[in-house]
């Protein structure tokens, strides 16, 4: 209980104070903020969040990180905590596209909303269709935002389960505004809020993988890039970063740890 009370003093004074600002000044006007000021806001505060649950974000291959070269980054999906490393590490605009029920989450929704991305409801396809339109229509206009969405649409209860089927989906909104698709592989989100916190630090691992430019996907499917994407995040979570992570995790964490406690 240690682990959340520390949390909630340093994290949440900061965290209630940008949605309080968020809904009082520029939910009804949201043209009185840049996007880069905003932004920045977010990225700040979720480094906050991030330290003061003790969460530690190791990045991998961060020259795969396009920065300024907006893209679609697409990541595996473990926990409701996802959002969070990605908001802390990448310093240039982003946002999600989330399931609509995370819109209800107090800080990631808000966040999300603040970030100007999207909720889906994955049971309403006309609905998904205008999201996915959305996003391609906005990669083709603004052109000053990178975009991440979780392929396998859940998150996975037991995170050494193999990785759900990618929706090929997901990929056409990028692979028509000929952008940039950039696998990403995620580990470690299941631990830092679970209900009996009992570890000194939780590691989180992310590692890009080398990305897909139109070049290298003009003759194939969504179909195709979608299997591609899945096997290269799913090879690197089995045979890599749970690796990382139990080694870290013997390390730091010895005398609670034991390796099959990953749910």
């Amino acid at each position: 209980m240690l682990h959340y009370a520390k949390a909630v003093t340093r994290a949440l004074p900061p965290a209630l104070r940008g949605i309080w600002g968020y809904f009082q000044r520029y939910s009804k006007h949201p043209e009185k903020m840049s996007r880069d000021k905003k932004y920045k806001k977010i990225h700040r505060l979720m480094s906050r969040v991030n330290k003061a649950l003790q969460v530690e974000v190791k990045v991998i291959n961060p020259e795969y990180y396009l920065g300024d070269n907006y893209c679609m980054y697409c990541p595996n999906h473990l926990a409701y905590y996802d959002p969070l490393p990605f908001l802390d590490k990448c310093d240039k605009n982003i946002t999600f596209i989330a399931k609509k029920e995370a819109e209800d989450f107090l800080v990631i929704g808000t966040c999300i909303k603040y970030l100007e991305g999207l909720f889906m409801d994955r049971d309403d396809i006309k609905s998904s269709l205008q999201v996915m339109k959305y996003v391609e229509n906005s990669f083709k206009e603004n052109n000053d935002q990178s975009w991440f969405i979780f392929p396998e649409g859940k998150r996975h209860l037991d995170p050494m389960e193999a990785l759900f089927e990618f929706h090929h989906g997901t990929f056409r909104s990028a692979m028509r505004a000929q952008k940039p698709i950039v696998p990403v592989a995620i580990y470690g989100t299941f631990r830092p809020l679970k209900r009996k916190p009992q570890y000194k630090k939780y590691p989180v691992y992310i590692k890009y993988l080398k990305p897909l430019y139109y070049e290298d996907y003009k003759d194939m499917t969504s179909q195709q890039v979608a299997r591609l994407v899945q096997d290269e995040v799913e090879k690197t979570v089995t045979y890599e970063l749970r690796g990382l992570d139990h080694e870290y995790m013997l390390k730091y964490n010895s005398k609670t740890y034991r390796f099959n406690d990953v749910k």
